[in-house]
């Protein structure tokens, strides 16, 4: 499988706060054979049976468009 890089931007509402979640709490994903696992404060990494396959980078912006 190819790697994957992804830069995004994001805000704190509505939608957004799943991605957010993971930032704050990613012991609530962990045992989930898929899932986000923060490396960073603006970093994620998108984790299949153990296996980093993307990361995402995450850049907060003032709305939502």
């Amino acid at each position: 499988m190819r790697f994957q890089y992804l830069e995004l931007g994001w805000n704190n509402e509505l939608h957004t706060g799943n991605m957010h979640l993971a930032f704050e709490k990613p012991e609530l994903f962990e045992n989930n054979p898929i899932h986000l696992r923060p490396f960073s404060d603006q970093q994620l990494e998108l984790v299949k049976d153990g296996e980093v396959i993307a990361t995402f980078e995450f850049t907060l912006v003032k709305g939502a468009s």
